[in-house]
């Protein structure tokens, strides 16, 4: 077995040493992506000098923070957040950009699921038929379904697409729940692709062509309003 780790050359001992691709990781260079069995000494250090990167960068704007359960501390102006009440970052805390959220689900033990993605596939798959050669269809407006009911417990898990792979969140603070979700709505709505117009086209065009994606049910007359405006620069 290694003496040290490959990632960082620090001491391996006999609870801090992980197996990796090729070599042996501490327990700090292991922990920074999820899938470190399968990944090389190389890949860690690139992911490890992010992570260590965002931790030293992230400064607080904003918690949203109750008495109990999980808290979410943020950095509006790197575009930063992770889960935990401290005001700032342990050196494991994994520190999650903006556009790294995916997706999230509610969950109620009902049977009751809300689920927001990142680019909604029906409609993007609608919408490139209505576009047709016309526009470049590089993204679509997101999909959403949801049902209000009370008196049942509800959790949250959230999806990321991280520099590191892909990781998982379960939320369960019912406390401050909908302001996380009303976070998590606007790092999804920021990031998520829109619709480009291609070369050649004018506005009187697109405004027609969202027309069409309204009258055929894929968009909701309130986005049609918002794109005709976003498209008219008003």
């Amino acid at each position: 077995m290694a003496g040290t780790c490959d990632v960082c050359g620090n001491k391996l001992g006999l609870f801090n040493t992980f197996s990796i691709s090729g070599g042996y990781a501490c327990k700090d260079c292991a922990n920074v992506c999820i899938s470190y069995a399968t990944t090389d000494a190389e890949t860690l250090k690139k992911y490890k000098e992010e992570f260590d990167s965002r931790i030293s960068r992230f400064k607080k704007t904003n918690q949203l923070i109750s008495l109990i359960g999980d808290s979410v501390t943020i950095d509006d102006t790197n575009r930063f957040f992770y889960f935990d009440p401290s005001k700032v970052p342990s050196k494991n805390t994994f520190i999650y950009s903006f556009d790294e959220v995916y997706s999230y689900e509610i969950k109620e033990t009902d049977g009751t699921t809300v689920t927001k993605t990142k680019g909604g596939i029906t409609r993007a798959a609608v919408g490139g038929l209505v576009f047709g050669g016309a526009g470049a269809v590089v993204g679509a407006a997101t999909a959403k379904t949801e049902t209000t009911k009370k008196n049942v417990e509800t959790y949250m898990i959230i999806s990321f697409n991280t520099y590191s792979g892909k990781k998982q969140k379960m939320f369960k603070n019912q406390a401050i729940l909908v302001h996380v979700r009303s976070f998590l709505d606007k790092c999804i709505d920021e990031s998520t692709p829109k619709v480009i117009p291609s070369a050649g086209t004018s506005t009187a065009d697109e405004i027609l062509k969202f027309k069409n994606l309204m009258d055929a049910g894929v968009i909701t007359p309130e986005e049609f309003e918002a794109k005709k405006k976003q498209l008219l620069n008003l």
